[in-house]
């Protein structure tokens, strides 16, 4: 049935068919009540030129059915928004030129809901696998996707807060401006969707997460202050240009790659995690990364000569043990020095703990068991004289030697690679902390406390 709305204010019902309901005018659409019923319907308004904005919008109810609904040219109304509701059914929903003031609702049903040009208010996609779609020059203020597997995608821009809600959503932002706005990949705190994030510019203090499941999130740049959160799952973390922010994996086995750094804090959380960092500059001083209990690498692909390769947060002592223990490598880069400052942010490493330079002896000291083993201790560097293979013998040697002094600090060499070990107090490898340098060779090999804070300890070294 045909139906042509010429008046203001009315309220308009249609049939249980398939209805074509047409605004005869702009000025009809003020205030106008339109409650579609079951069928597939067609609704129709356009609304440029109009003028009046202090009265209520339209409120344009689909209801049942898989209903069309266009609205083009609305003004900011001032007394209230414009409300379009898909209702049931898999509804299509296209909004043009309007100035603000307009609330969607796609409702249940696999929804497609377009933006072309103007700014929504609110978009809420309700139930079903929905499909939005935000054109360059438009601007969506809040959305929520809602259950199912949803797919969202703006070219234009997202200038306030996401929630993506259940199902293995798939969202591609050019821009998430709004500062200190959140991002919920899931509606609940450890949501199960596997989600895929890709955003090209998040906005400063703005904050995405993954929540639950193995989400996949992309950034090309992160404003200073922003947080990208993979949190439960196995997720595959990527941030291209990186600085002033932060990263945060949190449990299960993450993948995180960092571009470009100039300052920001990478924290891997619980699982055996792959952190890369890379970038054609290189310059890592000021980067901070926390690598959490289970036995992470964390590598980097650019070298810098002679420079610091930034610090590793070390938590808690017990986050990097011989039978599970961190790696920091340096894939790419060969016959350059380098320095890693691990960080424990407590006065673990108290200077009157620590060895002094000397020699020591099986034979002639009660701290070293094992007949027959020699060595030297200098720069904080101890070396056994005899061939050892094992990692663990060494660290045991190490332990030894530390005796129990809670924060006593050795870095020692096996095979090609380079170990730190601090100790934890207790006799035994177990509460002692110990990581990998990979590829670094032992010339050059030494240490330096912090004598200020006794908080770090900087590990100096060649790679090979």
């Amino acid at each position: 049935m045909a139906i042509l709305i010429t008046s203001p204010g009315l309220v308009t019902t249609g049939t249980e068919g398939a209805d074509e309901i047409l605004f005869g005018s702009s000025v009809a659409a003020n205030g106008s009540v339109v409650n579609a019923l079951a069928g597939n319907d067609t609704i129709t308004l356009t609304a440029a030129g109009s003028t009046i904005s202090a009265v209520g919008g339209p409120s344009i109810n689909g209801m049942g059915g898989a209903d069309v609904i266009s609205v083009s040219g609305l003004p900011d109304f001032s007394a209230g928004v414009a409300a379009l509701n898909g209702g049931a059914g898999g509804d299509t929903i296209t909004i043009s030129n309007t100035l603000g003031g307009v609330a969607v609702n796609g409702g249940d049903g696999n929804d497609l809901i377009n933006v072309l040009s103007g700014s929504v208010e609110t978009l809420n996609v309700g139930g079903g696998s929905d499909t939005v779609n935000i054109a360059t020059g438009s601007v969506v203020s809040g959305v929520t996707l809602g259950a199912g597997a949803d797919y969202f995608s703006a070219v234009g821009d997202v200038a306030g807060n996401l929630v993506a809600g259940g199902g293995a959503d798939t969202i591609t932002l050019a821009s998430f401006s709004k500062s200190g706005a959140i991002l919920n990949a899931d509606s609940s705190a450890n949501g199960g969707g596997a989600d895929s994030i890709s955003v090209v510019a998040l906005g400063d203090n703005a904050d995405i997460k993954g929540k639950g499941g193995s989400d996949t999130i992309s950034v090309t740049t992160i404003g200073s202050g922003a947080i990208v959160e993979g949190n439960a799952g196995g997720d595959l973390l990527t941030v291209e240009s990186f600085g002033s922010a932060r990263v945060q994996a949190g449990s299960g086995n993450d993948t995180i790659s960092i571009g470009f750094v100039a300052t920001g804090t990478v924290v891997a959380g619980g699982g055996a995690d792959s952190i890369t960092v890379s970038g054609a500059a290189g310059v890592y001083a000021g980067l901070s990364v926390g690598l959490g209990a289970g036995s992470d690498t964390l590598t980097y692909s650019t070298g810098v000569a002679g420079g610091t390769y930034g610090s590793v947060d070390v938590s808690s002592l017990s986050d990097s043990t011989v039978s599970s223990i961190d790696t920091v490598s340096f894939a790419g880069t060969t016959g350059v020095a380098g320095s890693v400052i691990f960080d424990v942010g407590s006065s673990t490493l108290a200077g009157s703990a620590q060895l002094t330079t000397g020699t020591f002896a099986s034979g002639t000291t009660t701290v070293l068991s094992g007949a027959g083993v020699t060595g030297t201790f200098n720069n904080g560097e101890m070396v056994i004289e005899q061939t050892v293979t094992s990692v663990a013998t060494m660290a045991g040697y190490a332990d030894s030697l530390t005796n129990t002094k809670s924060g006593a600090t050795v870095v020692f060499t096996n095979g090609e690679d380079a170990f730190l070990f601090i100790q934890g107090g207790s006799a035994g490898t177990d509460d002692d902390y110990v990581a990998k340098i990979d590829a670094a060779a032992g010339a050059g090999l030494g240490m330096t406390l912090d004598g200020a804070t006794a908080e770090a300890v900087k590990v100096d070294f060649t790679v090979d």
